[in-house]
């Protein structure tokens, strides 16, 4: 029943974590496009698209997650 309950508060909290985020990104990205009066918002999402590339190859360099290879044929882990 412990490993249930922790598997289901890692799920809420990286849920948490990733609407906290998004959230975050579209706030910044606001600010820099009103407030700054930067134009460029493709250039925006490039640059987070590129940030959370490499935050997530240092968090599996640090062994924070376990990367799982996927069968394209079959769809599955």
């Amino acid at each position: 029943m412990g490993e249930k309950t922790s598997f289901q508060l890692g799920v809420v909290g990286a849920l948490f974590l990733s609407v906290t985020s998004s959230v975050s990104i579209v706030i910044c990205n606001k600010a820099l496009m009103s407030n700054l009066g930067f134009p460029f918002a493709t250039t925006l999402t490039s640059w987070h698209l590129m940030l959370t590339y490499v935050t997530l190859h240092v968090a599996l360099k640090l062994n924070l997650f376990e990367n799982k290879l996927i069968d394209m044929k079959t769809g599955s882990l």
